[in-house]
């Protein structure tokens, strides 16, 4: 993705309703999507996106968080 791409999909995202929508705060939701960039391999873009598509924040994250352990079981 290049930047213009980057830049477009990040202007189409609407922190407001993405805080709304899992009744969070900005400053969460910054430490939220730096977590599923970090966990998921994801852009930051990419991340806020994954995060406002997501249902369930909780139910999320854990996801990410086995995910992530059954590939370092498999690294090693």
């Amino acid at each position: 993705m290049n930047k213009e791409n980057l830049e477009e999909t990040s202007a189409n995202l609407d922190i407001q309703k993405i805080c709304q929508k899992h009744n969070v705060g900005r400053h969460d939701l910054v430490l939220i999507a730096s977590q599923v960039a970090r966990i998921g391999g994801f852009r930051p873009a990419e991340a806020l996106q994954s995060i406002y598509d997501c249902d369930d924040l909780q139910e999320y994250m854990v996801s990410l968080n086995f995910s992530q352990e059954i590939n370092m079981d498999n690294h090693n």
